[in-house]
């Protein structure tokens, strides 16, 4: 490795950063701070930073693609590390896979105590000094990301975790990842901020994905680490919302990764939508993709004509 309405909302290029959540979903975000006022609406664009995406290397050469079944051969050590306001965040392991999706572990050293959110997560951009921690790509794309923390493993000193990520693209994960650090010191004459980043750390392995198709235009694309949904719905004259995704397993189980009826029941940490008009959610745990005999879609077509229920069900590719 080198260095508000019920349901899920398809939004066409406008929504390239972030998505809707509402019904008590997720709001997936392009950084780990704190949600404030108004967050159901598209997370804004982050001022691009020119100093990202270029340390590191570009890579030499494609990634090798390692047998979905198999996360623990496809996570590679990393050890790259940044500092910001006395804050140390040291990126510690990272697995991508061919949806676009990744897992990073982290530990974040510093005086962390106030940075312990009651839900598991990390609580950034309140009192302490630490704004936010967000990721960029090699061409300045920003993952949406949900940063979790091990409570029984982290102390009042040091923070260890797991950083869930979505790129939306497989380019975007290949092609180099860094983490950045935002702070502020309310102490500085006329105030004062920065940000960090990690150098580039380009994946040199990615986990394959399993594709399904309704047998029309719909397509799926299934990675350990999460799920893209894509309907034929054109997103310059419609909306599809996304009301339930199931996966259906070979044993006659069903997995639920979203439920916009029962928010709790749904195993997706997070929902993204992408610019082609496809929505993913991301995985907390590996699924097994070999497993999934079929995946189902059920939600509404919205149109200037009215709305409509509709479902897909996708089943594997030939």
């Amino acid at each position: 490795m080198a260095r508000a309405s019920r349901g899920w909302l398809r939004f066409g290029a406008l929504a390239a950063t972030a998505l809707i959540a509402t019904s008590g979903a997720t709001v997936a975000l392009t950084g780990c701070g704190v949600q404030q006022e108004g967050a159901d609406q598209p997370a804004a664009e982050q001022p691009a930073d020119d100093a990202v995406g270029q340390q590191g290397d570009a890579p030499a050469s494609a990634p090798e693609l390692v047998d979905p079944t198999d996360v623990s051969a496809a996570t590679e050590e990393v050890g790259t590390a940044v500092g910001a306001d006395g804050y140390t965040l040291t990126i510690d392991t990272l697995v991508v896979d061919e949806g676009g999706f990744g897992r990073a572990a982290y530990t974040l050293r510093g005086p962390v105590a106030a940075l312990r959110g009651d839900d598991g997560r990390l609580a950034l951009g309140t009192d302490a000094g630490l704004d936010d921690l967000q990721m960029r790509t090699a061409t300045d794309g920003r993952p949406n990301l949900v940063c979790t923390y091990d409570a029984d493993a982290s102390t009042d000193d040091a923070l260890t975790g797991t950083i869930y990520f979505d790129a939306r693209s497989t380019d975007e994960v290949v092609g180099g990842l860094s983490w950045q650090l935002l702070w502020h010191d309310e102490n500085a004459t006329g105030g004062g901020s920065g940000t960090a980043s990690t150098e580039l750390v380009v994946p040199s392995k990615v986990l394959g994905a399993r594709h399904f198709t309704d047998g029309d235009a719909a397509t799926a694309t299934l990675g350990p680490l999460g799920l893209a949904l894509s309907t034929s719905v054109d997103t310059e004259s419609g909306q599809f919302v996304d009301d339930l995704v199931t996966l259906h397993l070979a044993d006659g189980t069903d997995m639920v990764v979203f439920d916009a009826s029962d928010p709790s029941a749904g195993s997706s940490l997070m929902q993204s939508a992408r610019t082609d008009g496809s929505t993913s959610y991301a995985l907390p745990e590996g699924v097994d993709v070999l497993s999934v005999s079929s995946i189902t879609l059920e939600g509404r077509q919205l149109s200037t004509s009215g709305e409509e229920a509709a479902s897909y069900t996708f089943t594997p590719a030939a």
